[in-house]
């Protein structure tokens, strides 16, 4: 693998992450995320934060919503799976959990 496309691949994970945090964050605030928002949400190209969406559905993570009328209204969720792994990661450590 070249450098360039390396740091491609490192860049498109680094949305990916941002991606994930960002409809999590607005989930959590009970803000609607439609998937013409991603790209500004992230500061990409569409055509990339619409891949990574893609690329996300397919794994389980996101849910897209699809809007029959507006493909580009489609709402955009973490998975129940996504969920509970976001909210693990980011709950406190407690030495005393078992």
């Amino acid at each position: 693998m070249s450098e360039s496309s390396s740091s491609e691949t490192e860049h498109e994970r680094d949305l990916t992450a941002l991606l994930l945090d960002v409809v999590h964050e607005r989930q959590r605030n009970g803000e609607v995320t439609r998937l013409r928002d991603l790209h500004d949400l992230i500061d990409a190209p569409q055509p990339l934060a619409l891949r990574i969406a893609r690329n996300l559905e397919s794994e389980d993570t996101l849910i897209i919503a699809p809007d029959l009328s507006d493909a580009f209204a489609s709402q955009v969720t973490l998975s129940p799976n996504a969920e509970r792994r976001l909210a693990a990661k980011l709950r406190p450590w407690n030495p005393f959990a078992k």
